[in-house]
């Protein structure tokens, strides 16, 4: 941010959250919290889902060896944004 506009966007920050403030508030305080009973309830990833619908026990095999090979920091670059 240019210097010239530094003390005016601190201003101008102040300003809206004095404005905002009170509006933020009344909102919140008529939110009503839902219960919900998420027993029993999961989704796995999809990669997951597809090794367990496959029965591919080479899929199974990989995405144990990618889980424990994340977990102990090692990547692969050949995954691209995966890896």
């Amino acid at each position: 941010m240019a210097p010239e506009f530094i003390d005016r966007d601190v201003l101008a920050s102040k300003k809206k959250t004095a404005r905002w403030a009170p509006i933020c508030e009344e909102v919140l305080a008529r939110k009503q919290l839902v219960e919900r009973d998420l027993d029993g309830y999961s989704f796995p990833a999809l990669p997951r889902q597809w090794a367990a619908a496959t029965s591919s026990p080479e899929l199974q095999e990989w995405l144990e060896r990618f889980r424990d090979d994340r977990a102990a920091g090692r990547t692969d670059t050949d995954l691209g944004i995966l890896g």
